[in-house]
């Protein structure tokens, strides 16, 4: 699967939303559900994979808790051997952009602990990280935070969207 094209394509689908709908008071920004609402549904659209799953707020099995933990979205496509674990972000602080890493470290750490098939398991693992910027104009830690994911972009970081594959 070219995740640029599910990219770009979400990013058609928000850009027809916005002309037609405004889903929010303020400036309280989208809810990450509709981030991996709208990323799944173009994954599954462009994919046309009859044995595609996609599951929103996939639990994690903690046995050193009682908290209960969930990762954003899983896809499994059978037909190219992938799973995605996808987690979404409102990046309005630079403690969110900080908190990417420890997404990042949790996908890393638990994949062993969703369920899975046993099929499954040889498959190659991916992470997703779907984030928007929502930046009130008064808000002064989130000017600060917009001028931090400003300087990592000018950086060559983020000029394509990237994948992280696990072993």
């Amino acid at each position: 699967m070219n995740l640029d094209k599910v990219i770009n394509k979400t990013v058609e689908r928000y850009e027809k939303i916005l002309d037609n709908y405004y889903p929010s008071f303020g400036s309280t920004g989208f809810t990450e559900r509709n981030l991996t609402f709208n990323f799944c549904s173009c994954f599954y659209n462009i994919a046309a994979e009859k044995d595609l799953v996609i599951w929103q707020e996939v639990p994690i099995e903690n046995s050193k808790s009682n908290k209960k933990e969930h990762f954003d979205s899983l896809i499994i496509s059978r037909k190219a051997k992938k799973l995605y674990l996808v987690e979404a972000k409102r990046i309005n602080s630079k403690n969110k952009i900080d908190s990417v890493e420890s997404d990042l470290k949790r996908i890393r750490n638990n994949w062993k602990n969703i369920n899975i098939d046993e099929e499954t398991k040889g498959y190659s693992k991916h992470a997703v990280i779907i984030a928007d910027i929502w930046i009130p104009h008064s808000n002064e830690k989130a000017k600060k935070a917009k001028e931090y994911w400003l300087f990592i972009n000018m950086c060559g970081w983020l000029r394509h969207p990237f994948l992280l594959t696990f072993a």
